[in-house]
């Protein structure tokens, strides 16, 4: 597995899935995986059956704040804070959504104009990968409560764990290791060029701890 740069490979992610508490950290990070883009899809299918997008908009906005406060308690949890879920998580996710709802908001109103074709059509195949981008912001979420549940004196790399990438990411995991401060972001989050659909993840150089991983990688 990679410290500063390079690639951290899938079986790095293995190993956390075998050991005795990486075992719930898997479990957990499977389980929000699977709910955040089941309501989405939830949500997206509704949506396509009632044509009603007021309330769609409301059940999306609710399914994220709960998807995000669960991303840190899982974050928490991966950086070795395993607390119980509370309030001051709930508050952070509440953050990080209102944040969001300034692009949500913009893909409201694409809806509305048509921009993805007639509700009573489907829409096109563009709305899922829109959408899919939310699901994926919780993963910011994730690694961003990772790193603020470390020590404080600990560093993070920057390390591809994909092939493709976009010009942000070898930059990034070229420097560093980063401080908590120094840190040009964290994967997902939208702050690079991939937006949420980042492939790379961070690592803890304390312990070689990787963050949370992106979505849909089957582990």
């Amino acid at each position: 597995m990679a410290g500063a740069g390079g690639i951290v490979t899938y079986p790095a992610y293995i190993e956390i899935k075998r050991a005795g508490p990486g075992s719930v950290l898997m479990a957990e990070f499977r389980d929000l995986d699977s709910f955040t883009f089941q309501g989405i899809e939830d949500a997206l299918s509704e949506l396509r059956m009632t044509g009603n997008l007021d309330a769609f908009e409301e059940s999306v906005i609710e399914h994220l704040q709960e998807a995000h406060t669960r991303g840190v308690v899982v974050g928490r949890h991966w950086a070795g804070d395993m607390v119980a879920r509370e309030l001051d998580d709930e508050l952070f996710a509440g953050r990080a959504v209102e944040k969001e709802l300034v692009y949500f908001d913009g893909f409201m109103k694409d809806l509305r104009s048509g921009r993805y074709g007639d509700v009573a059509e489907g829409f096109t195949t563009g709305v899922d990968a829109r959408l899919r981008m939310y699901g994926n912001k919780v993963g910011g979420t994730m690694n961003e409560v990772f790193v603020l549940a470390s020590p404080d004196t600990d560093t993070f790399g920057w390390v591809m764990l994909a092939d493709e990438h976009c010009d942000d990411c070898p930059r990034w995991a070229s420097g560093g290791p980063y401080t908590k401060k120094d840190l040009p972001a964290h994967p997902r989050d939208g702050s690079s060029e991939c937006r949420t659909n980042c492939r790379c993840v961070l690592v803890r150089q304390s312990d070689g701890m990787p963050g949370p991983p992106p979505f849909g990688l089957g582990l």
